[in-house]
Parts: C-alpha cells; sequence; structure tokens
C-alpha cells in the first residue's frame, strides 16, 4: 500500500481554544499560510469563498460509529462515513466559508468550526457550478429536529436561507421562523416532499423560504402570489403567516416571541 504523506500548509487562529467553545456554525476565524506556500495564494481573493480542509488533530480515530447531533436518547450509533463527526479514522474537517478579505499570507473568513492552532492541509476555492447541489437532502431534512436546541435549528436555518439569498437580512430570520412553526406543528422536516407553500410578494422572503423548503416551481412545491400572506399546505393541512416585522437584527428575531413577528393563521384542515 502507498504511504500517504501529508503537508501542513497553515494553522487556524480563533478566539476558541477548545472544541467547547466553538459556536454552533462556526465563528470568525483566520487562517495563517506558512511562507513556503505563499505562492499558491496568487489571486485567492478573486473568490468569494473558499474550503479549508484541516487535521482535527484532537479526534478520536477509533470511532467508526456515532450518534448524529440532536438524535432521539435511543437512536442506534450510525457510521461515521454518514456523518459530518469530528471522531474517524482520518479525521480530515471541511468548512465552506465566505472569504472576507486577504492580508498577505493572512487569510479571513467569515466562520470556521475549528479551534486555535488546528493544522491546516488544503484550501479550494468553493465552486457553486460543481459544489452546490439544491436538490439534496439529508435525514435531518426531512424530520423535525425534536432532540436539538431550539436556539441551534434557528441558526442553522438562517444561516441556511442566508447561503442561498446571499445576505443575513430579516428576511432569513422571519423564514426561519416560519419553517420551524410549521415543522414543529406537523412535525415534519422543512424540505418533507408533501409540503407546499404559496409565497406573497416580498422577493428576499421568497428566497429564504425557497432555501429552506427546498421547492421549486418546476416540482409543483411553489406557488407565487401577489398578497402579503404566506401559507404552507401539508395533506390537507393549511398554515399561514402575516408578517408583521420587515426589518430588523437576524439574532433578535429569532429570539423574539412567534407572535410578535406574525399574525397566524389558525391552522385549518
Amino acid at each position: 500500500m502507498t504511504e500517504l504523506t501529508l503537508r501542513l500548509v497553515g494553522r487556524v487562529h480563533s478566539p476558541a481554544r477548545e472544541r467547547a467553545a466553538v459556536a454552533h456554525g462556526g465563528i470568525p476565524a483566520a487562517v495563517e499560510v506558512f511562507e513556503e506556500y505563499a505562492a499558491a495564494l496568487e489571486a485567492i481573493e478573486q473568490n468569494s469563498h473558499i474550503i479549508v480542509l484541516a487535521w482535527l488533530h484532537g479526534a478520536d480515530r477509533s470511532q467508526l460509529q456515532a450518534r448524529g447531533r440532536g438524535a432521539a436518547p435511543d437512536a442506534a450509533p450510525r457510521g461515521v462515513f454518514g456523518l459530518r463527526s469530528a471522531d474517524r479514522p482520518n479525521p480530515i474537517g471541511l468548512t465552506a466559508t465566505r472569504l472576507l478579505r486577504r492580508d498577505g499570507r493572512w487569510l479571513w473568513v467569515e466562520r470556521l468550526d475549528f479551534v486555535d492552532g488546528t493544522p491546516v492541509i488544503d484550501i479550494k476555492r468553493y465552486s457553486p457550478g460543481w459544489d452546490a447541489i439544491f436538490s439534496a437532502r439529508t435525514q435531518r431534512d426531512l424530520a423535525f429536529p425534536a432532540y436539538w436546541p431550539r436556539g441551534d435549528v434557528l441558526r442553522d436555518l438562517a444561516q441556511e436561507a442566508a447561503h442561498f439569498h446571499g445576505e443575513r437580512c430579516a428576511a432569513v430570520a422571519l423564514a426561519a421562523r416560519m419553517l420551524y412553526h410549521v415543522g414543529e406543528t406537523w412535525q415534519i422536516g422543512a424540505k418533507d416532499p408533501a409540503l407546499r407553500a404559496t409565497l406573497g410578494a416580498d422577493g428576499c422572503l421568497r428566497d429564504a423560504v425557497q432555501a429552506l423548503a427546498g421547492a421549486t416551481l418546476g416540482s409543483g412545491r411553489l406557488l407565487l402570489t401577489a398578497g402579503s400572506l404566506w401559507r404552507f399546505h401539508w395533506r390537507e393541512r393549511t398554515l399561514g403567516f402575516a408578517p408583521r416585522v420587515r426589518g430588523g437584527d437576524v439574532d433578535a428575531l429569532l429570539r423574539q416571541p412567534l407572535e410578535s413577528l406574525f399574525d397566524v393563521e389558525r391552522e385549518s384542515r
């Protein structure tokens, strides 16, 4: 068998010194590329996003199975090749992130979920044409995440919507709140194939809801109207939302009571 040799090309600089201190979804950080690999950074700033691959030196390499984040307490373990667990035979971590700026050998990025000092083994550009698969699904998209902390789920939803929409604005928070309420009410995932959405006139909110529901016009799961009422349909059931706000801080909107953000129609069958 051919021996594999990895060359460390840089290190992560992060405020987080241990795994427990890394906020869910990652935190702002920087990658320092070593001097001998500086030439490999030429023109990297022409890309809006990059993929950082790191060696998770604190991982347990003996683990072949684990319970996914937010799994039910009695859930059976799953193979780590089907999870994003840090513990795996070859603990290579991967994060796609927005490149904020380059200062010489330093790359400042929007978020990384690696601790300070994590060795970096490669950096690649993120290519929308190759890497973005809007129709992709995982188990967590199709079932309500009942065992995840509510705040983590809402932040995940808002982040996903922002990636699609291109901006972390109030619309991504409002979409996250609607889809979470729909999922909690009907105990379904945001991308349940039977879930359909009738969208109002707000373009930003349309983007955000489409991202979270994974719905398209061609699938028949997405309908457009010129009104201000947003309705979701699942089987014979319907929920409607009339937004009461148009702007605001994303994190604050994720915490506010639902009734302060929407007039919610009583569920109809």
